[in-house]
């Protein structure tokens, strides 16, 4: 899960840092070339390592080599001129899907509802022992003190070690990851500066790993240097490399969690079977679950069952995400307290149609979920139970109890209306996924006007063009304009609806286009398309025609070099 992406292909940092360190030293196009390559290759594996590393480079072109400081600034002109072009275009494919945030609306509702300190730990956070780590268990602030060792002997290198320009620098790299992920008052302007220019990355906690990157090379800085120094010379080495062999493992152990849940795993199968009775009845469309906040937290953030279940049977959920504007939040507001007399008719205004309670996690389930069986205006549809997972107790376990209720004015309303769900399909309505940026649908027998919903979240990007055309290239349809513009609606607050008039369809649309029956009604194929989805298709051909241009010219330096086995083994595994 979220663990392992936000470690994903961490070995690639200090393939950058060697390769940029390899550039400031020899400032050869060869070394031009291996370091922007890794970087644009480590910036497509995880975006944020890719960014938290350049900005590391900053400080490593300007402290890492003695030189004159207008050396260093051409050469580092030169090489971010080459760098942030090559990073681009390898990457093309992922700038152009943040395209949307030029778009203020759109900006506004992906960022995140939270100021710069929410993002921020206690500057020690990363150097403490956790409570259920070996070395904190069994040795209290003993353990403590040995936690912190990689800190103690960077400290005592910073302190003994004169005119090392490396030590200085990673130094200097490692106060910078520091006091950009952590909550320092006296320079908390820092962190609101960089917040303010670069909220895309704001994910701070992850600059720790490049952090640990340099401390790791402080602190190997400092022993090499004391192995050197006559201190050591008159050292006994056996004892010196028992010592050394020591201190590893006690850093290594000091870090081991011996917390049994972590061990543990959710049967998410099981979890994925409360949804059945949701996924089969073709009257569900739109679903608040409740309570919509669990754990004390401040938004209408539901946990991973609930996320699982909108995933695999495409149910939309209300307020499935934490809000990002306040007419979200103003929104989550007024539906979030099922207990409120206003409640069911705000859902009901806003056509979701299905109530489903956790009564587990709920309080006053029982009083609850009487007092709804009771409701006239809702429809009790069951009680859905599956077991726990063995020995294990979570949140997921106990969700595991809900109760599932319809309001009845809803479905009434959906029954006069075309709702695009993926488990329908009648005489009147044909709709295929292609893929979930491209559908096609078949509307028979259309005598009069009607709404067309599709319940995905609204974007002015999705567009409706008439005919059959999903064997059409991705990038035709980027220079073709939608004939439904005009009449394209923003429903309930989410999803996008369009208003099909069949007088409209007689006057513009070609003959072909669609198909007049015996009683006068109408057959109509359209197509529902994303159409940023044709710009992404463009950067999809430039990253890969970008790839196989680095690839070639690789090759072609090898070759042309005769650079040894090794070198080309590393630069395979970068690659």
């Amino acid at each position: 899960g979220r663990g392992q992406m936000s470690i994903n292909h961490i070995e690639l940092i200090p393939f950058y840092i060697l390769s940029l360190l390899y550039f400031i030293n020899k400032k050869s196009a060869y070394s031009l070339f291996i370091s922007i390559s890794i970087f644009a290759i480590l910036f497509k594996t995880d975006a944020y390592y890719g960014f938290f590393s350049g900005i590391f480079s900053i400080v490593l072109f300007l402290f890492y080599k003695k030189e004159p400081f207008i050396e260093k600034i051409k050469s580092s002109v030169v090489y971010y001129l080459f760098l942030v072009a090559t990073a681009i275009l390898l990457n093309f494919n992922f700038f152009v899907s943040q395209l949307y945030l030029f778009n203020h609306a759109q900006a506004v509702r992906t960022g995140r509802n939270s100021i710069a300190k929410n993002e921020l730990t206690n500057i020690l956070y990363y150097f403490s022992p956790s409570s259920v780590s070996l070395m904190y268990n069994y040795l209290g602030g003993l353990g403590s003190l040995l936690y912190i060792s990689t800190l103690e002997i960077a400290l005592l290198g910073l302190l003994l070690i004169k005119n090392n320009r490396e030590l200085v620098s990673f130094s200097l790299c490692f106060l910078l990851g520091v006091l950009l992920s952590s909550y320092i008052p006296n320079l908390y302007w820092v962190n609101l500066l960089y917040f303010h220019y670069f909220g895309m990355f704001r994910g701070v906690g992850r600059i720790i790993l490049p952090t640990y990157l340099f401390l790791g090379l402080i602190v190997s800085i400092s022993i090499s240097e004391f192995e050197k120094s006559d201190v050591y010379k008159k050292t006994n080495k056996i004892a010196a490399f028992s010592c050394f062999f020591l201190l590893s493992a006690v850093i290594l152990l000091s870090s081991l969690n011996i917390d049994p849940t972590w061990t543990r795993r959710t049967n998410f199968l099981q979890i994925a079977k409360l949804y059945e009775p949701i996924k089969n009845n073709k009257n569900i469309h739109v679903v608040a679950t409740y309570p919509m906040t669990i754990n004390g937290l401040a938004s209408g953030c539901p946990q991973t069952y609930q996320l699982v279940g909108q995933i695999i049977h495409n149910k939309s959920l209300a307020c499935g995400a934490s809000p990002f504007s306040q007419d979200s939040i103003n929104f989550y507001r007024s539906i979030s307290d099922i207990n409120h007399k206003l409640t069911i008719p705000i859902l009901s205004r806003n056509r979701i149609d299905t109530i489903f309670i956790s009564n587990n996690i709920i309080d006053n389930e029982k009083q609850i979920n009487e007092r709804l069986k009771k409701d006239s205006r809702l429809t009790y549809v069951g009680r859905y139970t599956q077991p726990k997972d063995n020995a294990y107790l979570s949140t997921n376990d106990l969700s595991r109890d809900v109760s599932i209720y319809q309001i009845k004015e809803v479905v009434d309303k959906n029954k006069h209306a075309i709702p695009l769900i993926t488990t329908d399909s009648n005489e009147y309505l044909k709709f295929t996924k292609i893929n979930p940026y491209k559908y096609i649908i078949t509307i028979n027998k259309l005598k009069d006007n009607t709404l067309l919903i599709f319940n995905s979240p609204f974007s002015e990007k999705w567009e409706i063009f008439p005919g059959d055309l999903a064997e059409l290239n991705d990038i035709h349809l980027l220079s073709k304009s939608s004939d439904f513009n005009n009449s394209h609606i923003k429903l309930n607050g989410y999803a996008n609806a369009w208003k099909i008039n069949t007088r409209y369809i007689k006057e513009h649309f070609k003959s072909n286009d669609y198909k007049i029956n015996p009683d006068k009604s109408i057959s109509i194929n359209l197509m529902i398309y994303f159409k940023p989805h044709s710009l992404n298709y463009i950067g999809n051909v430039i990253s890969a025609v970008t790839a196989g241009f680095l690839t070639i010219i690789l090759l072609v330096l090898i070759i042309k070099k005769r650079y040894t086995l090794a070198i080309l083994i590393s630069l395979y595994s970068t690659l």
